[in-house]
C-alpha cells in the first residue's frame, strides 16, 4: 500500500516536472509558443468539460465547441480587441442557429441542454485563456506562480494544522487553515511582483494587498468550482491526459479563475488609476 502510494507520488511530482518545463519554455520562447500551448490547453479542456455533460454520443457538439473555442482564440491573438465583440457577437449567432439544427419537438431540450454547456464550455476555456496572451511576461508570470504558491501552501499548511473544514459539500478534504495560509501565499506573490515588476502601474502596498486577496480568493474558488463541477458529473478527474494529476482542468481550474480575476482587477487599476 505504501509502496503503491509512493510511486503514485513519484509519477504526479514527474508529471509535474514535465509540465512546468514545458509551460516555462512556452513562455521563454513567447509569441506562437506560447500560443500553440494556450490553444492545446483550450481544445482538451474545453473537451474534457464537454464530456462532463454531454452523451458520449454527441460527437459533433464536441467537436462543433472545440472548433468555436480554437477560431475564437486565433481571432483574439492577432486581431485583439477591435475584432473580440464582433466575434463574441458572431458566435453567439452560430450557436443559436446550431441550437435549432434538426428541430423538433421531441429533440427541442437536448439541442438546448447542448448548446448551454458548448456556451458555457466556451467562456470557462477558450475566453478566458486567451486573455492570458494579452498580458505582458512578467504578469504571465505572476498569474501563473499565484496558484502553485497559494496550493502548495494550502496542501502544506492542511496536511500539518488543518482541523476545520472550509466547504465539506464540495471537497471535503480542504481546511480552513490550509485556506487561509494560501491567501496569504497569493498576497506575497503579488505584492513581490507588484513591487518588483510594477505589473498593474502601481507600487501602493495598500493596492497590491487589497489585489493579493481578491486573486487569492478567486484563485480558491476556480479549485472549488472545478470540484463541485466533477461532484456534479459524479467523477474523480476530468480527464486522463496528465498521468498522476488527471486532465487539463484538474490542472488549470484555479489558474482559469486567477486569470479571469486579474483582468478585472487590472482593467479597473487602469480605469482608475
Amino acid at each position: 500500500m505504501a509502496e503503491s502510494k509512493f510511486s503514485a507520488l513519484k509519477l504526479r511530482v514527474l508529471t509535474g516536472i514535465i509540465l512546468i518545463c514545458i509551460v516555462v519554455t512556452a513562455w521563454y520562447i513567447g509569441t506562437y509558443a506560447l500560443l500553440a500551448l494556450v490553444c492545446f490547453i483550450s481544445i482538451v479542456g474545453q473537451m474534457e468539460f464537454c464530456n462532463l455533460f454531454m452523451d458520449k454520443d454527441k460527437r459533433k457538439e464536441r467537436y462543433t465547441a472545440v472548433s468555436l473555442g480554437l477560431l475564437y482564440i486565433l481571432l483574439a491573438y492577432f486581431y485583439q480587441e477591435s475584432i473580440q465583440h464582433i466575434a463574441f457577437i458572431f458566435l453567439f449567432l452560430l450557436l443559436a442557429l446550431f441550437s435549432m439544427v434538426n428541430f423538433s419537438q421531441e429533440k427541442a431540450l437536448g439541442n438546448m441542454k447542448n448548446t448551454s454547456i458548448i456556451f458555457i464550455s466556451f467562456f470557462y476555456v477558450p475566453v478566458i485563456f486567451s486573455l492570458i496572451l494579452s498580458f505582458t511576461p512578467f504578469q504571465q508570470l505572476m498569474i501563473a506562480c499565484i496558484p502553485i504558491a497559494s496550493d502548495t501552501a494550502a496542501y502544506f499548511t492542511g496536511v500539518l494544522f488543518g482541523k476545520h473544514r472550509i466547504w465539506p459539500a464540495v471537497s471535503p478534504k480542504k481546511s480552513i487553515e490550509g485556506s487561509f495560509a494560501g491567501l496569504i501565499a497569493a498576497i506575497l506573490v503579488v505584492v513581490y511582483f507588484g513591487m518588483t515588476y510594477n505589473i498593474v502601474d502601481t507600487q501602493s502596498l495598500t493596492i497590491l494587498i487589497l489585489m493579493g486577496i481578491f486573486l487569492g480568493v478567486f484563485t480558491q474558488l476556480g479549485d472549488f468550482f472545478e470540484s463541485a463541477l466533477k461532484r456534479t458529473a459524479n467523477i474523480k478527474d476530468s480527464g486522463n491526459i496528465l498521468p498522476g494529476h488527471g486532465g487539463i482542468l484538474d490542472r488549470t481550474d484555479s489558474l482559469i479563475f486567477t486569470i479571469a480575476s486579474f483582468e478585472i482587477c487590472h482593467t479597473l487599476i487602469k480605469q482608475f488609476n
